[in-house]
């Protein structure tokens, strides 16, 4: 297999004296993690042994983060009546729904109940995630009124999420990124977009905040390894970005980097439901980035091109999210199957 050669980012490399505090860190929330798991276990325990009658009508709960925008709602919508239809040929679930973690209805309460009325007498939980963040180990138990802290239920208050109080056992499984679901869709994305691998790089986007960039970064080597290097892409590189505000500070001089060694760029972003093309576009009408101290006038030199648009690349972005992607109902019909 091609090996791919994993470019240094701007960003990177002003962390890099960082380092070793981000390890420090990382080994902190893995900790925590493992900490909130065995504590977590043992509550389940004593809650199955309540019920103890083995489940005959389990019900799906798929979980997203949730937004206002009607694009998402859609989204969800979809991803819930394609799982269900899946789900009919199958019949591992009794009923099958979908919730939002906050931002918009139903929420995850809302989906609970829905389930329990339902007559489900237990619920698996697939939480439609791109990758383990402080949402996966916190607020996605919390939201289900599965785990409870200062600091969360003071977030949640202020987010105004109340949390499900669930009457039959609950059982959350791994987010996207554990699995071959994004391997699928990067490949998928990439045979789409490349004309010539020799001339092309791959850079890959994912949302979340830094602190929990090091959780990504094995993810995002496996895959630029694995998708793009099979494909005969020898050049790549990853950023843990927001939604399009900080394109024009971290990710387009990344793009213009890539764009000296190979003629072309292809972005490919691990979004629910944005896609690269999206996220470029909500990032480019935010203005051109201004440097520490600086103001929009500053346009002369080596500044006037950090933040010059990338006119005369051939990008090629990627026009669907995640949720998009065929194969995400198999995939959470499976993960949801192999908690029962």
């Amino acid at each position: 297999m091609t090996s791919v050669k994993i470019t240094q980012t701007e960003k990177e490399k002003k962390m890099t004296t960082r380092q070793s505090l981000r390890d420090n860190a990382f080994r902190s929330v893995f900790i925590h993690a493992l900490i909130t798991g065995a504590c977590a276990a043992v509550f389940f325990a004593a809650a199955v042994s309540v019920f103890a009658e083995e489940s005959g009508k389990p019900g799906l709960l798929i979980l997203t983060h949730g937004a206002p925008s009607p694009k998402w709602q859609e989204s969800i919508k979809d991803i819930a009546a394609r799982t269900a239809k899946l789900n009919e040929a199958k019949g591992a679930f009794h009923a099958v729904t979908a919730a939002n973690m906050e931002f918009a209805q139903p929420d995850a309460a809302e989906g609970v109940r829905t389930l329990e009325k339902a007559g489900c007498d237990r619920i698996i939980v697939v939480p439609a995630f791109i990758g383990h963040t402080s949402h996966t180990h916190f607020d996605v138990p919390a939201s289900l009124g599965l785990y409870s802290s200062p600091s969360v239920r003071k977030t949640m208050e202020l987010e105004k999420v109340k949390p499900a109080a669930p009457k039959v056992p609950v059982t959350v499984t791994q987010p996207l990124c554990d699995g071959d679901v994004l391997d699928k869709y990067v490949k998928d994305e990439i045979a789409a977009l490349s004309e010539n691998p020799a001339d092309e790089a791959v850079l890959l986007l994912a949302h979340g905040d830094e602190q929990y960039a090091g959780l990504f970064e094995p993810v995002m080597r496996r895959l630029l390894i694995e998708a793009a290097g099979s494909k005969g892409i020898t050049v790549g590189d990853w950023l843990c970005c927001g939604m399009g505000e900080s394109w024009n500070r971290e990710v387009a001089p990344v793009i213009r980097k890539m764009a000296k060694d190979r003629k072309r760029v292809i972005v490919i972003g691990f979004y629910l439901v944005s896609s690269a093309k999206s996220i470029s576009r909500a990032g480019e009408r935010r203005g051109p980035a201004r440097p520490a101290g600086g103001t929009a006038n500053e346009t002369a030199g080596p500044e006037r091109e950090r933040r010059a648009p990338l006119e005369g690349i051939d990008v090629r972005f990627s026009e669907r999210g995640v949720i998009e992607h065929p194969y995400v109902p198999q995939w959470i019909l499976q993960s949801a199957s192999e908690a029962l």
